[in-house]
């Protein structure tokens, strides 16, 4: 349990630097507390904080009055932009003393030069014996009324579990009792829509943004550019990266480093799909450093995630995507193999469900999220691929503080929901362009989507794009042949347009009006 000690003094610490940094026409506000706790405590507790403890430049913030951290010397201090009009800049300092670590809160904005220059400025004020001491009273008052966080509490543990592959169709033919414990223990969110493919719904989940914005339409491979921009802001950017793991398929882009320069200060997995390798001989990553693995893939990401702990663990699996294969044999004691893919695939299901339960009993208190990236693969009579609902609509359970054992929701949730969701967990900025926290939902409320979108486009064919866009009562699809087809929903019931009413295709018609314009 992380120490209670550190709570109020970093909120104290949190709540004075904003104080600070909006105070009117001073080109320095100082507050400072002496804390009695090793500096490597406050610094893990430091960098907890939105943005990461390594970036080495300014960058803008993301929302009013938020804090968005820039840069860190780890035996000195670290650096924030301050969202304010006129924007501001502030600064978390240390000085180790007799009596404990003195921690001292800057408005630094009218510091000039790079971090450096700004400790160098504020270590001559010190020497000359210029330090503005202030007093804390009044904050113990004002903290107390925030909201965000209870202090008594631990901080929340979030597991982002993705299976690949994996639709409503293969899991309700395929042997999961660790998956149907997991339903039955959680909420069954039977609305989810996702992109039709495996890397652009990672992006949304990551970004909070639809993949079109991105630029991701395909997966990533190594001799095509198609990674996602470092420029994104990425979830575990918002949560930390001292906070974040990612374990498995990555996807997103094809540089060794790509996973970690994302945000993940940590990652172990495979930057791929196995195709033309195998899940007991492929190229495994950590940390930005390759090396052979012969550990069965499926087995491997459980172990990482066991092995590493941290607040927010994206486990991704590659499971149950080609190549079709036999899983080791005590991994589907309950699925015997007849030497067909449909059966196989079975067998893999099965093995991923024992893998996921190893990782859930490591967890049993933490928040889980389980998601298929996309429909089942068509190869097996899957809708992978296409705007059906079986290529778009794929399973999610959810279990956590709050949610009702047994539950069902039919509320609509986006992939890129995912994002203001858990960021919301973690009490971290979660504004993002497309996406709406379903948290509500968890907690038996309504949800706030009143539409849902999706689609799927190749980068190197501009025309060749697809959308689908849905209410409560309609789903309209203009698929790659620009041909449209309108659907009742629930049930995807086809409707003949050309037969259609007038109040039909004002339906229609409303429904084409939410596709994006951008794209």
């Amino acid at each position: 349990m992380r120490s209670r000690l550190l709570f109020l003094p970093l909120g104290l610490g949190l709540a004075v630097l904003t104080l600070g940094c909006l105070l009117p026409d001073s080109s320095e506000v100082r507050r400072t507390r002496v804390l009695n706790a090793p500096q490597e405590e406050v610094l893990a507790r430091l960098r907890q904080l939105p943005g990461g403890p390594d970036w080495s430049e300014w960058s803008p913030s993301h929302r009013a009055g938020g804090l968005i951290q820039t840069s860190c010397l780890p035996e000195r201090g670290i650096w924030f932009d301050v969202h304010t009009d006129p924007p501001r800049k502030a600064a978390i300092l240390f000085e180790p003393r007799p009596e404990g670590l003195q921690l001292s809160w800057f408005d630094v904005s009218q510091w000039g030069g790079n971090p450096i220059g700004r400790l160098v400025a504020w270590s001559g004020e010190a020497q000359r014996g210029r330090e503005l001491e202030a007093s804390l009273e009044g904050l113990e008052q004002a903290l107390a009324e925030d909201t965000t966080q209870d202090p008594a509490t631990d901080s929340p543990q979030v597991l982002l579990i993705i299976a690949d592959d994996l639709g409503w169709d293969l899991l309700a033919d395929s042997h999961t009792p660790n998956l149907d414990a997991l339903a039955a223990s959680g909420m069954t969110c039977t609305n989810l829509w996702v992109t039709p493919k495996c890397g652009p719904t990672r992006a949304c989940m990551l970004t909070g943004r639809f993949h079109f914005r991105i630029g991701n339409g395909e997966i990533a491979k190594r001799h095509k550019n198609r990674s996602m921009g470092l420029d994104e802001d990425t979830l575990p950017e918002r949560i930390g990266s001292q906070r974040s793991a990612a374990y498995g398929k990555w996807h997103l882009g094809t540089e060794a480093s790509h996973p970690n320069d994302t945000g993940f200060g940590h990652y172990a997995g495979s930057l791929g799909n196995l195709n033309g390798k195998s899940y007991t001989a492929w190229p495994k990553v950590v940390d930005g450093v390759e090396s052979d693995s012969e550990r069965y893939a499926t087995s491997d990401v459980t172990d990482e995630a066991l092995a590493h702990e941290a607040d927010f663990e994206w486990v991704a699996y590659h499971a149950v995507h080609t190549p079709f294969h036999d899983p080791p044999a005590d991994l589907h004691p309950n699925t015997p193999l007849d030497g067909t893919e449909e059966v196989q695939v079975r067998a893999m299901t099965e093995a991923l469900d024992m893998e996921i339960g190893r990782l859930l009993a490591g967890h049993p208190k933490a928040w889980v999220f389980f998601v298929g990236d996309n429909g089942t693969t068509s190869l097996v009579g899957g809708g992978k691929g296409s705007m059906l609902e079986s290529g778009i609509n794929t399973p999610l359970f959810v279990r956590g503080p709050g949610v009702k054992a047994g539950s069902t929701s039919d509320a609509m949730i986006n992939g890129t929901d995912f994002f203001s969701t858990i960021a919301e967990i973690f009490g971290v900025p979660g504004e993002a362009q497309d996406s709406v926290s379903f948290l509500p939902v968890l907690r038996g409320e309504a949800g706030a989507r009143e539409w849902n979108y999706s689609c799927l486009f190749y980068e190197q064919k501009p025309g060749r794009r697809m959308h689908a866009v849905r209410d409560e009562e309609f789903k309209f699809v203009i698929d790659f042949e620009k041909d449209e087809h309108l659907y009742a929903m629930p049930g995807e019931v086809s409707i003949d347009l050309k037969s259609a009413g007038d109040e039909i295709q004002a339906r229609r018609e409303a429904l084409r009006a939410l596709i994006p314009r951008s794209f």
